[in-house]
């Protein structure tokens, strides 16, 4: 009796101590990003000319089709860049003619409501756009734009400042701020998913350092504790 007891005790200690982490939901798509600013809910890429838009509980709300084929989806928010109340979102879309990617804008309609061209939509600070030129010797190098919606100080602290890369592009070492609580792992992946770098962030730092000398111009993905961001190589 008191063998059975122990593996039923056994047996629950076991699911408290390893039961914390649960597949709550998976998508087969080729790119995913999740809302800023004003909404929760994220967006998904179920092939590269349309876009899927998901609430923060994984229902689904609206699909998009009928797009230009795109690279990535950049931003998905509300009531930022329009005061519609409908879904935005940015695709980077990719010009052969040019060999680079351009930036544009539309809503949850499939309507495009502003093309950025080469320049990539950065961050937004006291309801500003703060665009880079992707192109080395492009001029001028950053444009401004002021925005229709507002975000709060607290949401653009919480995107902006506490979890971003600058100078951004960059073309030899790029900084990375971070907030963790113990050891942790930051992949850095290219656009097309493949790993190129995994750095150790230590708690006791809040930022690093990486040199993107040796990288293919691009942009790049990295991510760590469920929060990811981007940035250029020029």
């Amino acid at each position: 009796m008191k063998k059975v007891l122990l593996i039923v005790v056994l047996a629950f200690l076991s699911n408290v101590c390893f039961g914390q982490i649960t597949l709550f939901n998976s998508f087969n798509c080729s790119a995913i990003t999740f809302g800023a600013y004003n909404t929760n809910s994220f967006a998904i890429a179920p092939d590269l000319n349309s876009v899927e838009i998901y609430n923060e509980n994984c229902i689904w709300e609206k699909r998009v089709s009928g797009l230009p084929t795109f690279s990535y989806i950049v931003y998905l928010s509300k009531n930022v860049f329009t005061l519609s109340g409908k879904y935005e979102f940015i695709l980077a879309t990719y010009n052969s003619v040019t060999s680079r990617n351009e930036f544009k804008l539309y809503n949850e309609d499939g309507q495009l409501l502003f093309d950025f061209e080469g320049y990539y939509p950065a961050s937004i600070k006291n309801n500003k756009l703060i665009t880079y030129s992707i192109t080395t010797g492009m001029s001028p190098y950053v444009k401004i734009y002021n925005i229709a919606g507002s975000i709060g100080l607290n949401a653009a602290e919480n995107v902006d400042n506490k979890f971003c890369a600058y100078p951004n592009p960059a073309s030899s070492m790029i900084n990375i701020k971070y907030s963790v609580s113990d050891m942790q792992e930051m992949v850095i992946r290219d656009i097309s998913g493949k790993i190129i770098e995994n750095v150790l962030l230590d708690p006791a730092q809040g930022e690093i350092g990486i040199n993107v000398s040796g990288y293919s111009k691009g942009v790049y993905l990295y991510s760590y504790g469920g929060l990811s961001g981007k940035f250029i190589v020029q």
